[in-house]
């Protein structure tokens, strides 16, 4: 019975409409009383363990930081088609956000904050794409569950991720994120077991990074009020 009670708890996260309120903030504390309430307790400890293992390890360290180059790359979207990072800046600024894949709630909720705020970042001449380990046919999943109107490219084998020294190797076993829906992505071949930390960088005409958030703690995410506010300031 415990299993069905978590699938049934999966649903309501990645429900579209029982999570979203005015902030980003807001929608990840809402988040974790719906994990409260509908995992079992093992489970959210052993998330929560591995959480601090990853703030206590080296990685923590190693994020690329304002002023570093970003490094280029080229990476197909959900339908194949492939964009180089040195292109897409020549049309102005652009946020990159790097997420876990469309396994994961907390993914989901940072997608639909920004997608809100779309309209106000292109205003300030900025673009936004996301980068998922995922294959290019679940981003297109991730992108029509969540109506986004941006760009999901594909890191399948998070090279990229990598190169922006935000990839760890997750523990199956470890913090138990089958719950939340890991294990069945990995089966299914879609991602392996190494994962991008959720990161959010700016990056401007001259490939340089203006902004720079990447977190451990995956339940963590920059509010899209915060970006609005570094757009508004890079001259």
């Amino acid at each position: 019975m415990q299993g069905n009670k978590e699938q049934r708890a999966q649903d309501i996260i990645f429900s579209h409409d029982k999570i979203m309120s005015n902030s980003l903030d807001k929608e990840i504390r809402k988040l974790q009383e719906l994990l409260l309430g509908n995992i079992n307790q093992k489970t959210y400890s052993s998330i929560v363990r591995t959480i601090e293992l990853l703030k206590s390890s080296f990685i923590s360290k190693n994020f690329l930081q304002i002023g570093d180059q970003a490094p280029n790359f080229i990476l197909p979207n959900a339908l194949g088609q492939k964009f180089e990072l040195k292109e897409m800046v020549k049309k102005g600024k652009l946020i990159i956000s790097f997420i876990r894949g469309g396994w994961c709630p907390y993914c989901y909720l940072e997608l639909r904050a920004l997608q809100k705020r779309l309209s106000e970042f292109k205003a300030l001449g900025a673009n936004l794409i996301a980068i998922s380990p995922e294959r290019p046919d679940y981003c297109l999943n991730t992108i029509e569950r969540n109506a986004l109107k941006f760009e999901i490219l594909s890191d399948k084998a998070t090279k990229i991720a990598t190169n922006y020294k935000l990839v760890y190797k997750s523990d199956n076993n470890g913090d138990l994120l089958c719950e939340l829906g890991l294990n069945e992505a990995v089966t299914r071949g879609d991602i392996s077991y190494d994962l991008p930390v959720p990161a959010t960088f700016i990056i401007d005409e001259w490939m340089t990074i203006r902004f720079a958030y990447a977190n451990p703690d995956y339940r963590s995410r920059v509010d899209p009020d915060e970006l609005l506010y570094k757009l508004s300031q890079i001259k």
